[in-house]
């Protein structure tokens, strides 16, 4: 894989999300559309800067079957 797309999609996933995201409950907040409360906005927040679901069941998986290969025992 070249390293121009390697570095899109790690600037894209590190970079750009989490500053949308503060844009889009910033902008939330000064419209009214969302309450004052930080922990549900650190809440939305969080939500811009961790993988999906689907990714961490899939990551684990991947620990499973390469374990199978390696003789280990993942708990």
């Amino acid at each position: 894989m070249q390293k121009s797309v390697i570095l899109g999609v790690v600037g894209v996933k590190y970079i750009a999300l989490p500053l949308t995201g503060i844009a889009i409950v910033k902008g939330a907040l000064r419209l009214g559309l969302i309450d004052d409360d930080p922990l549900y906005q650190f809440v939305l927040l969080l939500q811009f800067s961790v993988p999906p679901a689907a990714n961490i069941g899939m990551y684990n998986n991947v620990e499973v079957d390469l374990s199978v290969f390696s003789g280990e025992t993942v708990l």
